[in-house]
This record gives C-alpha cells, structure tokens and sequence, in this order.
C-alpha cells in the first residue's frame, strides 16, 4: 500500500473522521435477514460514485468529512467548491474486486486515483517560490490548489479490509481499515478538507504565513524586515541576508530568500513542517519551548497564534470556505 512518508512527519496523518451512526435499537425478527457486507459496500461505492449524498449519508455519521465534500461540491460556495468539484469528478471512478467476506469484513483490491502528492508537491512548490522570490504564490491556496487538481493524479492498486454491518441501519466501520478505504475513494481529499492559512502581521511590519490542517502546522513562511540604516550599505545587506540564510543552510524542507527594496532588507524562510524533521526544528530554535507543539506531536496552530499575539502580533485566519 503506498505510504506518504511526508505525511507521517509530526504524527501529521489525515483524520477521516468516518464512524458509527447512532440511534435507536431495531428488534431483529427471526425473518429479519441482515444484507451481506459486499452488497453494503457495493450500495456505498455507486451512491458516492453517482453522487447519490442522500444514500451516502445513511452509512456514515455527521462527524464525517464526506459531508463537506458534497456540500461544498454540490453548493458552489467558497473559494474551496471549484477545487472540490474537479477532485472529485477526477476520482469518483475507482474500481474494485471483492476477494472474499467474513461476516462483516470485506476483502478487497481496489485500483483508484489519488491527488494527495499533486497537493503536496503544489505547496512545496509554492513555499519555494515565494520564499525565494516573494509575492503571493504560497499564500494563495486556492489557486495552488486548483493547479494541483488539473493534471493527472497518481494510480494506484491497493488492498483494503474496510467493514460494513447491517443492524437495521446501514453502519459503516470505524477501523483504521475502512477509514483507508474511504481516504483511497475520496483520493486526496484529506490533505485539503480541513487546510487554512493564518497570517500574522506584527508591529514592525514582518509577515509570518501559516498552513495548517485543523491545528497540525503543515507549513510555514517568515518574512522578517529591517531598516537598510541598521545595516549600513546594500552591500552589507546582501553579506547580511547572505549570513542569515547560512543559519538554514543543510536542513531539509526549509527555504531561504531575500532582498533589499525601499531601504527596507526583506529576509524570508519557509518551512515544509511534513519534510523537516524534529530535530532540525530544535537545533533551530523553534520548538524549545513546548507551548508550542500540540499533544500528538505537531506544531499547534492555536498555541502559535497565542503566542504570536502576545508578542503583539495580528493575526487572521482564512479556511476559504466563503
């Protein structure tokens, strides 16, 4: 089964969220006859595949993130919905063979189309470009990540031992293995449903950019600045961004860039959180302190904000979906 080593960096693995309807009991008369779990699952696929939501949502529980692909999908609004609608008429055709079935557990093989490294790949390529060169590429998200969705995804052939009961009412599994069932049917669809970008701006003028997924940081990008005259000449300034960029040197996932414009010395760095290790981040200085990292291991979100606005700074953030 394909594994996305990036994705496994700081315990950064996608949360489905897929789990079990609640409700009341059903009396099973004895001609009460449960439906085999292949048929279960061949009802889900063709009513997601057909985007039948109303049969969808009799598998699944409001917590799960298929609600929001086909509201949003089907809604039009938000700056998401155009991203949401080519990713999934781009993977809505995935097929599989059932191999066999115990009880409620499905063996399966299943061939589908996947877009999480098109999306990882469009945000390492924007981080770099404006670090390097500035503008707005990194910060605008959904454009990077409609760019990712134009092309073609990667396909894949994996097996899966998703679970579906019949108890009255349709439950789909909660177990790790359904939960990668569904993440291969919606094909990359976890590494955007929760994504938002905060920027904060502090009181002299510096920019720090902040993707994250829910409250795991998944990227970031400084960009500090200095008054040229605390330097000295433009030819300082270059030694000076040349010396603060060597600090970054050797670390992988992390950018560096720079310029003098307007007597102000612009430094950037970006940070790809999925790519550059623990270690590194602590060599750095960046997570001595633990007020910043989250209870799983991920740089938090919410404690950074926190901080950053003690410090003085603004701080806004933006899920793109108005």
């Amino acid at each position: 089964m394909k594994q996305h080593t990036r994705l496994a960096a700081f315990g950064l693995t996608a949360a489905l969220g897929v789990g079990m309807l609640s409700g009341c009991g059903v009396f099973m008369g004895s001609s009460y006859t449960p439906t085999p779990a292949d048929e279960l699952m061949g009802e889900f696929v063709t009513a997601y595949q057909s985007g039948d939501y109303k049969t969808v949502k009799t598998f699944i529980e409001k917590e799960s993130p298929l609600h929001k692909l086909f509201e949003v999908k089907d809604s039009g609004t938000g700056q998401m919905a155009p991203i949401y609608q080519t990713l999934y008429e781009k993977t809505n055709h995935a097929t599989y063979t059932v191999n066999s079935v115990n009880r409620s557990t499905i063996e399966t093989t299943m061939t589908y189309t996947d877009y999480t490294d098109s999306f990882y790949g469009a945000m390492c390529e924007t981080l770099e470009d404006q670090t390097v060169n500035g503008g707005t590429a990194f910060a605008d998200v959904p454009t990077w990540c409609l760019q990712a969705v134009q092309g073609d995804g990667d396909e894949y052939t994996d097996d899966f031992s998703p679970t579906f009961t019949d108890g009255g009412i349709t439950i789909l599994g909660t177990d790790s293995s359904t939960d990668s069932f569904i993440d291969a049917l919606m094909g990359g669809f976890f590494f955007i449903e929760d994504i938002s970008l905060t920027t904060c701006t502090f009181p002299d003028g510096s920019h720090s950019f902040i993707l994250a997924d829910g409250d795991k940081i998944i990227a970031t990008l400084d960009e500090l600045i200095y008054d040229l005259s605390e330097i000295g000449t433009e030819e300082d300034a270059a030694l000076f961004i040349e010396l603060m960029a060597e600090e970054f040197a050797g670390y992988d996932g992390i950018y560096t860039g720079g310029e003098v414009k307007d007597g102000k010395i612009y430094f950037r760095y970006g940070i790809d959180m999925l790519e550059v290790s623990s270690f590194s981040l602590k060599q750095l200085g960046f997570i001595s302190d633990s007020f910043t990292t989250g209870n799983r291991g991920w740089i938090s979100l919410s404690a950074t904000i926190d901080g950053y606005t003690e410090e003085g700074a603004v701080c806004e953030t933006n899920d793109f979906m108005s």
